[in-house]
């Protein structure tokens, strides 16, 4: 009796089951393509900035405000806090987008928000775009 070698098997494998293996071969790569232009065309980047010209306002003067891209459009200030809270937030924050939004409280800086009585969140920091600077 003659054993079959590796290849051979392999070969009589591949002519046995072409078409299946081809059908789950496209199937694989039509999936990573579809996820692959999905996650490209994403825009979920928590970090990503625009910066606009606040008008002089009673807290602060004319200077250039950093405002996430998602919230630009709605947003009132760069700093979120509930008004029924003492914690102040990131727009993009897990914690600011559970407040509903008859209860936010808008502020243009820390300051603003600490001369209330806000205190900046556990996750203020870590959450916080790498241009920002602190208030000390």
């Amino acid at each position: 009796m003659e054993s079959i070698s590796s290849i051979e098997k392999i070969k009589l494998f591949w002519n046995n089951n072409d078409r299946q293996i081809a059908l789950i071969a496209g199937v694989t790569l039509v999936a990573l393509i579809s996820f692959g232009a999905g996650y490209l065309t994403a825009n979920n980047s928590p970090n990503s900035l625009v910066i606009t010209e606040r008008s002089t306002s009673a807290f602060s003067s004319s200077t250039p405000l950093l405002v996430d891209q998602n919230t630009a459009s709605t947003a009132k200030g760069i700093i979120v806090a509930s008004k029924s809270g003492k914690v102040y937030h990131w727009p993009w924050s897990s914690w600011a987008k559970k407040i509903k939004p008859e209860n936010q409280v808008w502020f243009n800086s820390e300051a603003e928000a600490q001369s209330t009585g806000y205190k900046a969140s556990s996750e203020f920091v870590n959450e916080a775009p790498s241009s920002y600077k602190f208030n000390n």
